[in-house]
């Protein structure tokens, strides 16, 4: 018996070492270089969808790095995955996993040791890793913009999780519960979002049945992949020629639009859409207003003219797997060409010689229709994600039709109104002015 032990001893000290769970200050993690998707971008966007539920499997530190990379890395050029507002990059990356929290450093492609400890619970959704989006006020005074830089690195997040075959979900982060506060944060850094990532419980299954009612050109394809996307975005102050009706569709779609695709994947959650839009909304409000300024007139881009979520018809469209019709067209405003008004509205005079002014605009009224209102401009930092999300997805969309677009502020919101013909319970949030380079 005794000789047993001994054996058994030797055998265990004998095992190499393996630490699980734990870590401690100083503890950085070197991430290993990212890798690239060759899922075309077109595809990512219609496969764009907020997952709940997730397995126990672990997310290797490869895939970490590539989300991590797509979400707010260090491009081949120096620049970021995302561009600059204001000039500025004022979000900071957390990322929560089960032996302790990090920050990310794009610089250096490394998780920072932050804090040791298992602090996943502050998640909304149980998963392996949640990633948490914080402003920074030490860079920026602004919480709106930094909100809608979060948009903007939250779709690449979005799209490149579904790339790699795991799915995640927005949750705002201000509740008394789930939130990054309950960390420790410093005093100069507020929390707004927190996304769970892993692998699916139910896996996914979209189904191709576009169901397209319009006169407006079919979304296609191009043969740019997410990860050639993300790498071409380029911004630019100087345009020339004109948009092909295709490729005003394609900008227009990929801002606000359906997805092709029907979801007929299980689901956990009390309903499911079965038609993704291609950004996600705050308890599915959708309150933009996308408009057009072009030479031959100012249109408004309408993605539907039902909203499936809300109506005496929602309870069809809310059915699993149906494949209600997209009847998407383009409102004719007027038939002025309004782009120079656009562009002293927004101290940017460079823009009036885009072919196509994308003007995105917050609709106040569409922000209280349902039990919560969020209209007031304490909540306007939720609607900004939302712009940040349409604009990024139009960078993305541009890169890969080699165009050019560019991210510009309003300065004066009474002229841009005025212009459009609309009233104050309207927002002018963000221009995307788009063209050839």
């Amino acid at each position: 018996m005794k000789k047993a032990i001994v054996f058994f001893i030797i055998i265990i000290m004998s095992m190499p070492m393996v630490t699980i769970g734990t870590a401690s200050a100083g503890d950085d993690i070197v991430l290993p270089p990212p890798s690239t998707t060759t899922m075309n971008l077109e595809e990512t966007i219609w496969r764009r969808a907020s997952i709940r539920n997730f397995t126990k499997d672990p997310i290797s530190d490869q895939d970490l790095s590539t989300i991590l990379w797509a979400a707010y890395g260090i491009r081949g050029d120096g620049s970021r995955t995302v561009p600059t507002i204001n000039g500025l990059y004022a979000v900071k990356i957390y990322v929560v996993r089960q032996e302790a929290v990090y920050t990310y450093d794009p610089a250096n492609n490394t998780l920072v040791f932050y804090k040791t400890g298992d602090y996943r619970f502050i998640g909304q959704y149980e998963a392996p890793l949640l990633l948490g989006f914080v402003w920074d006020q030490n860079i920026s005074t602004d919480g709106d913009l930094a909100a809608a830089q979060m948009g903007m690195i939250g779709q690449n997040v979005h799209f490149m999780v579904n790339a790699l075959g795991m799915g995640t979900v927005v949750n705002g982060d201000f509740s008394p519960t789930y939130t990054l506060e309950r960390i420790g944060l410093p005093d100069n850094e507020v929390p707004r979002i927190i996304m769970p990532i892993g692998y699916l419980v139910f896996p996914y299954n979209f189904k191709d049945l576009p169901v397209w009612i319009s006169f407006l050109p079919k979304v296609q394809r191009s043969t740019s992949s997410l990860s050639d996307a993300l790498e071409a975005r380029n911004e630019t102050n100087a345009w020339e020629g004109e948009l092909s009706r295709k490729e005003t569709i394609q900008m227009l779609w990929s801002s606000y639009g359906y997805s092709y695709y029907v979801d007929q994947s299980d689901f956990g959650f009390i309903y499911h859409i079965s038609r993704h839009r291609t950004v996600p909304s705050a308890h599915g409000y959708y309150v933009l207003r996308i408009y057009a300024v072009t030479e031959d007139g100012t249109y408004e881009y309408i993605p539907n003219i039902y909203n499936p979520l809300y109506g005496p018809l929602r309870l069809i469209y809310l059915l699993p797997k149906f494949p209600f019709p997209v009847v998407t067209y383009l409102k004719k405003i007027n038939d002025q060409d309004q782009r120079a008004a656009i562009a002293d509205a927004s101290e940017s005079p460079a823009i009036a010689t885009a072919p196509m002014i994308t003007v995105i605009i917050l609709d106040l009224e569409q922000a209280r229709i349902g039990r919560d209102d969020f209209s007031g401009e304490e909540w306007w930092w939720l609607w900004y994600y939302e712009v940040g999300s349409a604009a990024q997805n139009m960078l993305l969309e541009s890169a890969a039709w080699d165009l050019s677009t560019n991210i510009v502020l309003p300065t004066d919101a009474a002229a841009i109104r005025s212009t459009l013909g609309l009233n104050e319970s309207y927002v002018p949030t963000m221009i995307v002015p788009v063209g050839n380079p």
